[in-house]
């Protein structure tokens, strides 16, 4: 897996991945709360509302920015998810909404931050009965298999279906001495992160790069 041009910035690993898949550093900063989902993307300062284009639609949200980037991304479904007759749904299209807006980024220089604002719907009448007033959502639901993880990531596209996230963060660090580092939907509060360090890696990564290494040894 050796990088065909040096200090190329890897966005995918694998054909047909979205950018930011896997183990690869995401185009945009999602943060989720019970009742929102704020997703941020950073632009070049000249960047005009009239250079973008975002679809929020029941199933999937789609963004174009000119000359700079295109997402797609299918959100997570609560499968066999009707609740008392209606469509589960992921977002209220009709409350969601997004704005450009002026910003600083780490370094000082003045930027554009896109800002979209995903809205959760409200709790059902069950969930309001039986729920606590919660909805069961992403964030509620159980993993199969595991009677402790709750949690899947909001957009499916992101989800780490085949549990190969751990693997191929072991395989980059090997190639590169570095590797992101993504927060897992079960670890509240967790964000993800750069590592540079072997001892810096989570335990079950740190495992594979130990397998990975012996594999190297002649």
């Amino acid at each position: 897996m050796w990088k065909q041009v040096v200090g190329e910035h890897w966005r995918r690993l694998f054909r047909g991945d979205p950018d930011g898949a896997r183990c690869m550093l995401p185009p945009y900063q999602l943060t989720e709360s019970d009742g929102d989902v704020i997703i941020e993307i950073d632009l070049p300062f000249w960047i005009c509302p009239e250079d973008v284009d975002v679809k929020i639609l029941p199933e999937s949200l789609h963004l174009s920015v000119r000359n700079e980037c295109r997402l797609s991304r299918t959100y997570w479904q609560s499968r066999g998810g009707e609740k008392e007759g209606q469509p589960w749904e992921a977002v209220d299209v009709d409350e969601s909404m997004w704005c450009l807006e002026d910003d600083v980024d780490e370094a000082g220089e003045t930027v554009k931050t896109l800002m979209i604002s995903l809205i959760r719907p409200p709790p059902t009448e069950s969930e309001i009965s039986w729920k606590k007033g919660k909805r069961q959502n992403n964030q509620t639901k159980e993993r199969p298999g595991s009677l402790v993880r709750k949690g899947f990531r909001f957009f499916a596209d992101d989800e780490d279906e085949f549990e190969l996230e751990d693997l191929l963060a072991a395989l980059c660090f090997v190639e590169v001495g570095s590797t992101w580092v993504p927060s897992k939907p079960w670890e509240a509060n967790v964000p993800g992160k750069w590592v540079t360090e072997p001892n810096q890696l989570p335990a079950s990564v740190q495992q594979r790069l130990k397998v990975l290494l012996n594999l190297r040894q002649p």
